[in-house]
């Protein structure tokens, strides 16, 4: 019986953890940190399933016992540090606005989890962080304090970030989303205390589940600032996303803003029917995210055919390949059977305190401006 409950305790988590990761592949908005989340919920889902697996084996007897333990042990200690490390990375992201993507400004974050990642490398020759014993039971080691330590202090800081961000935050929204993941530390926080007092009673994966789908259905009640269509951020979205870039301040930064529509999108829409248009956007929308979406970058429709990206911390050579390698891709397209013509976009680029422009409505003019010169083919000045 007690099997039984406890192999409920974990698929039944494990499954809420596959569902949500399915529901938002198409639900979430293509940015990094999303792409982040949905990766933790996997992890979460197959660390839940490795821990039946350990259940169901461990203090079994036989040969192979030992080794299949090892290796579920190897798995679990990865998979825990590994998303303690996103976790703490999806916090930070939140709190800078987009702009805590992996990169230079991480290395420092990362030595705790790159020291303990070479514990967790030499464990099967030092057994350093854990073992298994001769009754073919998994064991702490000498390093195990330690190791859970680096997880544990990863969430306690993106706790620390998320509040910090909910004290100084202006946006109800970006308040309320740092609340939620300040909140969620406590359920998994909860379960330690108490499996330290009750220690037959294994809820710490359940409870961090739990904090994953209060985070889950935060997300959802913002879906309000997703396009439906294309599941990049939409109008409303931008502009909350350009009002905390304004109020924070981007002076010292580099900033592109970028604004493109589809060329001879009425044509298609009139020719083939507003059912293959949305089909264009899509694939436009989609080749957006492939070519711009491991950036530090900002992606939003901007209403109809026409779409935005802002880019940080990138040179203006590194932009403009990219503007070329989008034009390209987007000429790729295959968008019709017959494809009478390839698929084209028009771009206007501008960068931050370009000719002394500093207000981010006149830099979307001013890429609107540009965007509309290449169209109509005028050399921009």
């Amino acid at each position: 019986m007690k099997s039984v409950i406890y192999l409920q305790m974990n698929l039944i988590p494990m499954t809420a953890m596959i569902m949500m990761w399915v529901n938002t592949e198409r639900m979430l908005s293509y940015v990094w940190r999303n792409r982040a989340l949905r990766f933790i919920m996997l992890l979460i889902a197959v660390l839940l399933g490795v821990n039946s697996l350990v259940f169901c084996f461990e203090g079994k007897p036989g040969f192979f016992i030992r080794p299949l333990l090892g290796a579920c042990g190897l798995v679990v200690f990865f998979i825990i540090e590994f998303a303690a490390f996103l976790w703490f990375l999806y916090v930070y992201d939140v709190v800078k606005n987009g702009d805590g993507q992996l990169g230079k400004r991480v290395l420092v974050p990362a030595v705790p989890v790159l020291c303990a990642g070479v514990l967790y490398l030499l464990n099967p020759f030092t057994q350093g962080v854990f073992y298994v014993d001769a009754q073919n039971y998994i064991k702490a080691g000498p390093f195990f304090a330690l190791y859970v330590a680096v997880a544990g202090g990863y969430l306690v800081v993106a706790c620390v970030l998320a509040l910090g961000c909910y004290f100084k935050e202006t946006v109800q929204e970006k308040k309320r989303e740092c609340r939620c993941l300040a909140v969620s530390i406590l359920f998994p926080a909860g379960a330690f205390l108490l499996q330290r007092f009750y220690p037959g009673i294994d809820l710490f994966w359940a409870f961090v589940v739990i904090a994953l789908l209060t985070v889950y259905l935060n997300i959802q009640k913002d879906q309000v600032t997703q396009d439906g269509l294309t599941g990049l951020n939409n109008r409303r979205r931008l502009d909350q996303y350009l009002k905390s870039l304004q109020e924070r301040g981007m002076e010292g930064e580099n900033f592109h803003f970028i604004l493109m529509d589809v060329d001879k999108f009425k044509k298609v829409n009139d020719t083939y029917g507003h059912i293959v248009g949305d089909a264009v956007l899509k694939l436009v929308a989609e080749q957006l995210k492939k070519t711009f979406g491991n950036l530090s970058a900002f992606l939003a429709r901007y209403g109809g055919d026409e779409f935005v990206v802002i880019i940080k911390g990138k040179e203006s050579d590194e932009v403009s390949e990219k503007i070329s390698e989008f034009k390209e891709g987007v000429a790729d397209l295959e968008w019709n059977e017959e494809r009478p013509w390839k698929l084209a976009v028009s771009v206007g680029c501008v960068q931050y305190g370009e000719n002394g422009v500093c207000e981010v409505e006149e830099l979307l003019k001013i890429a609107d401006t540009r965007m509309y010169e290449q169209k109509r083919g005028v050399k921009k000045v």
